[in-house]
């Protein structure tokens, strides 16, 4: 029996080298469960539980059955059990695991087609890796496994609007139509992939061909929230605010939960609130995030981070900035114009794809992943300097903010900022679904938390509509 466990023991060890957690802590439960006493099998069930992926949600002897299968080179009996509960639970993190190194392990994927007994849909297997893979940001890969899916099975619609996802999430516009297209070659009346050639074309500037997906989609489904939503965009774009109206009423009845289009429906009609949904903000700079500096630099003449860091060159009594915290630092913009004065530089963000063109410029010490609020109030503020440019005009009241930053900082500090500038009280939700803030807003702000506003100035923050947005830009010094 000691030589079972000792082989069972190799088994779950290699599978934790290899990456396949969830089967490596199943082995290790499976061992517990018959000699819970188990030395080795409790130390490495217990590191397991810190790193794993999240729990599956299957039965235990479920994961157990699978894991034995996969252990045993037994992948097209795997693929045939696993499959369809991966129908049950699509986004089972251990499925996914065990699918895609039962795929890996399998030599003769399609090639026996002929056979009159039932195969297992590996070409359902490769749609669910590549949409699993595309969740996870890795869009080219998820491309390769939607391109295995068709080679075995060459007509399916939803392999071709998954790939045509794939491709728009970078941007490569041409190769997400002609996917869209395809499934609409196949299945006519495919309202997602409609409503997704509507955006593409959107994006492209084409807002009149974009409309007639758009419709087409409406025409496939009626009750589609989406579709309804993405017009009211197209006629905010055009000015024609009546009928944009219409649209997003539409979709509020569609989906009275979504708060998204509650937000622009709020925007558009004047109603005011105190910020914007969080999902609202990580979706657009997600769906942004590829060509963002192109868009801002280029075609807006967005030049604020220069003129942020000549202002804060401008009251600093030395070079140096010491160590700063860039809020909502998006792709890297400011960090890169700031870096040359910085001791160190911690950029946060909500965007996850902000985050990943950040990465790439190798300018910041530090990335996270969070929203603003939550990092402010979760993390240790050991930091000289606090930025945020072109980014409270998402975020309404900005109370929380300076309340987290007075309260929890460790030392004296500054915080450089831009707005959407406006002369009325307070801060205003505007059309375009972006707050602006009053002077006298910012004033209030620092009277209520013990700042001191040394440094205000009226400033073009970037184009829209072919003229330049009133912006503002504040440095103010808070004193423990």
């Amino acid at each position: 029996m000691s030589s079972l466990i000792g082989s069972q023991l190799r088994m779950a060890k290699n599978l934790k080298k290899t990456g396949n957690l969830l089967a490596a802590h199943s082995i290790y439960k499976n061992i517990l469960l018959h000699f819970p006493k188990n030395r080795l099998a409790l130390m490495f069930d217990q590191q397991l539980t810190q790193i794993r992926p999240q729990k599956s949600a299957l039965p235990n002897s479920q994961e157990l059955t699978l894991t034995a299968l996969l252990n045993a080179g037994e992948n097209k009996s795997l693929l045939a059990t696993a499959l369809p509960l991966a129908k049950l639970f699509p986004n089972d993190n251990f499925l996914l695991i065990i699918i895609a190194r039962a795929l890996a392990g399998s030599k003769d994927v399609g090639s026996k087609v002929g056979r009159s007994a039932p195969e297992p849909n590996y070409a359902g297997a490769y749609n669910i890796i590549g949409d699993a893979l595309r969740q996870n940001g890795s869009f080219d890969d998820a491309v390769i496994s939607y391109q295995k899916a068709l080679t075995i099975k060459p007509k399916v619609a939803e392999v071709y609007f998954n790939m045509g996802c794939a491709f728009q999430k970078k941007d490569a516009f041409n190769q997400a139509l002609a996917c869209y297209r395809q499934a609409i070659g196949i299945k006519s009346d495919y309202a997602k992939a409609h409503n997704n050639i509507g955006t593409v074309l959107h994006r492209m500037g084409a807002f009149g061909d974009a409309l007639v997906s758009y419709n087409k989609a409406l025409s496939a489904n009626p009750e589609y929230a989406e579709a309804h939503y993405n017009i009211g965009n197209i006629h905010t774009a055009l000015g024609e605010s009546a009928a944009a109206i219409e649209h997003y009423t539409q979709a509020a009845r569609i989906d009275p939960d979504d708060a998204d289009i509650k937000h622009t429906l709020d925007a558009i009609t004047g109603v005011q609130t105190a910020a914007p949904p969080i999902s609202y903000v990580e979706s657009l700079f997600d769906e942004y995030a590829v060509n963002f500096d192109q868009s801002l630099q280029v075609d807006l003449h967005y030049e604020m981070p220069i003129i942020l860091k000549n202002t804060m060159l401008e009251v600093q009594k030395n070079a140096s900035f010491g160590a700063v915290l860039d809020m909502g630092c998006g792709t890297g913009l400011t960090g890169t114009a700031l870096r040359d004065f910085c001791d160190s530089i911690v950029g946060v963000d909500i965007s996850k794809g902000m985050l990943e063109q950040a990465k790439k410029k190798q300018v910041y010490d530090n990335l996270t992943h969070a929203n603003i609020a939550q990092y402010l109030d979760t993390t240790p503020l050991d930091f000289d300097y606090f930025v945020a440019n072109d980014v409270f005009n998402y975020m309404g009241d900005l109370k929380n903010v300076f309340r987290l930053i007075a309260s929890r900082s460790r030392r004296k500090t500054k915080i450089g900022f831009s707005t959407e500038h406006q002369s009325e009280e307070g801060f205003y939700l505007q059309m375009s679904g972006r707050y602006s803030h009053s002077k006298a807003y910012i004033q209030s702000l620092c009277d209520e938390y013990g700042y001191t506003m040394i440094h205000f100035s009226v400033v073009n923050l970037r184009r829209e509509n072919g003229k330049f947005l009133t912006g503002a830009l504040y440095i103010v010094e808070w004193c423990k």
